[in-house]
C-alpha cells in the first residue's frame, strides 16, 4: 500500500543484522523519495515494480538476492521470484495475496476516508506525501482495487506462483483486517518450498508490534 521503506521498515532497518546481511530498501516509482514522478495504477504494477526492483538490484551488483515483502510488496516479491527464480534465494512475504475478492476490496473501501483514520496511522504519511496529496493517492489506490476486481477478475499473482522455487516463509497475522487468512493458506497450496510463520495477534503491520520476535523469525529463515 502507498507508503516508503522508511516508514514501513524502520523497526527492520535499525535492528535486523547488519554482520549477516547487507539490506537494501527501496521505494517502488511514485512513492516516498522515488518521486517525482507521481504513482499510477496500471493493472500490472506489481509486475512493473518487479521488474524495476530486478533492474535496481542487477545495477547494483548483485546476481542473486532474497526479498522481504510487505503487503504490496509482498506481491511484488513474489512476481519477481517467478520472473528470475535463479536471481532470487528466498523470499519472505507477509501481508500479501496472489488475488483479491469483493470482501477484500470491502475492506479496503472502509479506509477510503482518511479523516477517520487514527492521527498515529495517519501523520507518517501526511509527512510523506502532504495531506491532500496523500488523500488523492489513497483515493487512487481504492480505485485499482475495485477496477482489478472488476475487469481483471480480481487477479494479482496466481499464475506465477507455481514458478517460484526458492523457499519462502509466508508471515500471516491472525487478526489482520485488510489480508485474512485465506490468502496466507492459498500462497501455502501453490507455492511448492512454501512455510507458514503465524502470529496469532499480529494484525497487517505485525511487523511493528511484534518486531523482535518477526527479525528473529525472518533471520533464521534467511540463515538457515
Amino acid at each position: 500500500r502507498p507508503s516508503s521503506s522508511r516508514t514501513d521498515f524502520g523497526p527492520q532497518l535499525d535492528k535486523l543484522n547488519r554482520q549477516l546481511f547487507t539490506i537494501i530498501a527501496w521505494d517502488p516509482p511514485g512513492y516516498g523519495f522515488s518521486r517525482p514522478p507521481e504513482r499510477t495504477f496500471p493493472f500490472d504494477f506489481y509486475h512493473r515494480d518487479a521488474r524495476v526492483l530486478a533492474e535496481v538490484l542487477h545495477k547494483l551488483g548483485h546476481k542473486q538476492y532474497s526479498l522481504v515483502g510487505w503487503s504490496d510488496g509482498a506481491n511484488t516479491g513474489m512476481i519477481l521470484a517467478a520472473m528470475y527464480p535463479d536471481r532470487v534465494q528466498k523470499l519472505v512475504a507477509f501481508g500479501g495475496n496472489a488475488y483479491i475478492t469483493e470482501h477484500d476490496v470491502q475492506l479496503l473501501e472502509a479506509t477510503r476516508n482518511i479523516d477517520k483514520w487514527s492521527e498515529k496511522m495517519r501523520a507518517s504519511m501526511e509527512a510523506l506525501y502532504g495531506t491532500e496529496n496523500f488523500r488523492k493517492l489513497w483515493s487512487n489506490y481504492c480505485d485499482f482495487y475495485q477496477d482489478l476486481l472488476r475487469q481483471n477478475c480480481g487477479d494479482v499473482c496466481r499464475n506465477q506462483l507455481p514458478l517460484i522455487r526458492c523457499p519462502t516463509l509466508v508471515v500471516q497475522g491472525g487478526k489482520d483486517p485488510l489480508v485474512p487468512m485465506h490468502h496466507a493458506l492459498y500462497l501455502l497450496q501453490h507455492i511448492a518450498k512454501a512455510k507458514l510463520y503465524f502470529v496469532p495477534d499480529g494484525k497487517h503491520n505485525l511487523h511493528f508490534k511484534y518486531a523482535d520476535d518477526f527479525n528473529k523469525a525472518v533471520t533464521e529463515f534467511l540463515i538457515s
